[in-house]
């Protein structure tokens, strides 16, 4: 009678080996996927921050120092960030328009339509608009 072999073959070893590393590269692959998905996800947050920032501080000087004062004149239409925010770039665009359809452009309209756009390299950018209007004054 043969006594039981104890241990594995050469076979059955480079076969472990094989699929313990396909598994693994699997899943590195994954997580290397979920680190990139993050971090397009931080820059978002970011860049729609950087636009919230700006629409509240055209909101606060709308009720400050009047309607009038909100207009191109009073802000860069295109700015550059420096430091942590130095990917970055936000264009503002105010127009008054037409109370009726709030898209054609009319002047002494009483409405504004203002919009915050952030953009960062790849392509990727952030929109906000508000309407601000001469009602409340």
């Amino acid at each position: 009678m043969r006594d039981k072999q104890h241990g594995f073959t050469l076979i059955e070893a480079v076969l472990a080996v094989l699929v313990i590393g396909v598994g693994l590269f699997g899943v590195m692959n994954l997580f290397q996927g979920s680190v990139s998905s993050s971090f397009t996800t931080d820059r978002a947050i970011q860049a729609t921050q950087l636009a919230r920032e700006r629409l509240e501080r055209l909101t606060f000087d709308k009720k400050m120092f009047g309607y009038d004062y909100v207009n191109s004149a009073n802000y860069p239409a295109i700015e550059n960030f420096t430091g942590d925010y130095a990917p970055f770039s936000r264009t503002i665009t105010i127009q008054e328009v037409r109370a009726s359809d709030l898209s054609t452009l009319e002047n002494r309209s009483g409405y504004k339509r203002v919009n915050v756009s952030v953009a960062w390299p790849g392509g990727n950018n952030v929109s906000l608009e508000t309407l601000l209007t001469k009602w409340n004054e």
